[in-house]
């Protein structure tokens, strides 16, 4: 049996509404992440990422619960929004071992508005966090950025907690 270890550092990526969902179960955003695996190579994973709004355990707080390449991740609306800082924030990989934050972006000329993830090992002092994303958006089966009419508010079920 052979098997590959992958050491996945830095990565981010872009989540939109899923404009084909076909049932209540299927994701409400998609997406991907890439992960920078050689640098001089330019070699990078590309993940797709699905979304779906979950309920906290014994509470009416809901997060995004993601599936990026199969490796669960959390987002949750950060409630001590500073500056810039992102509008979400969260952990992924199977022990949680890093951080993920996202950034609502508004879509390019009149493109779908959307959310802008960046992935990162956990550090101790919060100033070291992924930067802001400024990346021009791009569908997830296109490499071009998107020029779609943008729909309106996704509907979570909670007021506070909307795309």
């Amino acid at each position: 049996m052979t098997s590959i270890a992958l050491v996945l550092a830095d990565g981010s990526g872009t989540i939109f509404e899923n404009t084909d969902r076909s049932s209540e179960r299927a994701p409400l955003f998609v997406g991907y992440v890439e992960f920078l695996l050689n640098k001089e190579k330019s070699q990078k994973l590309k993940l797709d990422v699905a979304v779906w709004v979950k309920k906290k355990a014994n509470s009416e707080e809901k997060f995004y619960s993601l599936s990026i390449g199969g490796i669960n991740a959390s987002l949750f609306v950060e409630s001590e929004k500073v500056g810039d800082g992102p509008d979400y924030a969260g952990s992924f990989g199977f022990n949680h071992e890093m951080r993920i934050a996202g950034w609502k972006k508004l879509g390019v000329n009149g493109g779908k508005d959307y959310i802008s993830i960046a992935i990162s090992p956990r550090v101790k002092n919060a100033s070291q966090a992924a930067p802001q994303q400024n990346e021009t958006p791009t569908s997830p089966n296109e490499q071009h950025p998107v020029n779609a009419q943008a729909p309106g508010p996704v509907d979570t079920g909670n007021p506070a907690f909307h795309f």
